[in-house]
């Protein structure tokens, strides 16, 4: 009744390192909790974690904490590998509503929890590592926040810091995010109403 358990092998042909991924979404009354498990097959391989929510911005303006003093340099939207100081649009730390900022940044060593707010709403990200890297996207009409354990295209970045972990076989690498939210009484809805 309150979670679900997905399991998916890796296609060798389409992986050629082999193994497995298993996730288990549960629901509680003020929280979803993904927990996500990748295991190496009979080879070595290279391995990250993340997730991808997206959140539409129709019933009033958010504001996003994102506690972190660096994001990833981009190059024609591809990490770089060089961090840069958080600055302008970019700056988070503060909460300030997302407004117009067009973003789509890598923020690195983030510090949970990270928090979005709406009039009727708070969202809070819950998080330890491996997680650690928060990719923010402000598309037209939604917000993306999405935590994950390396940089955007750390397989192709390759450097010690990005995240990317190196599994030996039968290894696993695994994490927890919670979403933990707090609904304001004048939305009018309470948590038994779905």
């Amino acid at each position: 009744e309150d979670q679900v358990v997905l399991s998916c092998d890796f296609d060798p042909v389409e992986w050629p390192f082999g193994g497995r991924v298993r996730q288990r979404i549960r629901l509680a009354s003020d929280h979803l909790e993904l927990h996500a498990v990748i295991t190496a097959g009979p080879r070595a391989m290279p391995a990250a974690l993340g997730w991808h929510p997206l959140f539409r911005r129709t019933d009033g303006e958010p504001r996003l904490r994102v506690d972190a003093d660096e994001v990833l340099e981009t190059r024609d939207m591809i990490p770089t590998g060089r961090r840069r100081d958080v600055a302008g649009r970019t700056d988070l730390r503060t909460g300030p509503r997302l407004g117009d900022r067009r973003l789509d940044h890598a923020y690195v060593d983030v510090r949970s929890p990270v928090v979005a707010t709406w009039p009727d709403l708070e969202l809070r990200f819950e998080f330890r590592p491996p997680v650690g890297v928060l990719v923010v996207y402000t598309p037209p009409g939604a917000v993306c926040i999405e935590p994950q354990t390396a940089w955007p295209n750390a397989l192709g970045a390759l450097t010690p810091e990005s995240g990317v972990r190196a599994l030996e076989p039968g290894e696993t690498l695994q994490a927890v995010v919670r979403l933990r939210w707090r609904v304001t009484p004048a939305s009018g809805w309470s948590p038994g109403e779905a």
